[in-house]
């Protein structure tokens, strides 16, 4: 599936799922956060909730010398989804534990024509997938601020046209995320 179709796929989904639920009173929320993401929370019940999102980058440089150019495009989409389980739901602040799983997808083309006469294409393919704690806080009816910490681990796999070469990669770490939420 090319980028773009997949990235308009996940906008969809996600805009969708927002309109589909937007009818019930505060029960979704749109969200923006950091890393740099957005998407929709829907609180399927007090103590659940579900949060898709998705992220979007691309870029392009040429670069000119003596003799030679070269120009490189990359673009990148990213979605996940997480499910938050509320450890209290009596106050304004609200602490939840949250399963999350990434899936991301890039592309870089670059135009080596000039030095090699050829182009070569990298394709990269990334799953993750994290346990995080977070608090919930509501600011007003229709504005809350989260923040969340946890652990995850990722799996990365590239393949490139340059003598047809796939490379995989296994790795964990530390997640903190920030964000804002607003309930129209």
């Amino acid at each position: 599936m090319s980028v773009r179709r997949l990235a308009v796929f996940a906008i969809t989904a996600v805009f969708a799922a927002a309109g589909a639920v937007s009818a019930q009173d505060k029960k979704v929320g749109l969200t923006m956060g950091y890393p740099a993401s957005f998407g929709v929370v829907w609180h399927v019940s007090d103590k659940v909730a579900l949060r898709p999102e998705l992220s979007l980058a691309g870029g392009s440089s040429d670069i000119n010398g003596a003799g030679f150019s070269t120009g490189s495009d990359t673009t990148a989409v990213a979605t996940g989804i997480s499910a938050l389980f509320y450890l209290n739901t009596a106050d304004k602040l609200r602490t939840y534990v949250s399963p999350r799983f990434t899936y991301a997808h890039s592309t870089t083309e670059q135009d080596l024509s000039s030095i090699t006469n050829s182009t070569t294409k990298a394709t990269t393919n990334n799953t993750a997938g994290q346990g995080s704690f977070g608090a919930q806080y509501y600011v007003s009816n229709r504005f809350a601020v989260f923040g969340e910490l946890g652990v995850g681990f990722s799996h990365t796999e590239t393949t490139s046209n340059l003598a047809p070469t796939t490379g995989t990669s296994w790795a964990w770490g530390t997640r903190s995320a920030v964000g804002i939420i607003f309930y129209p």
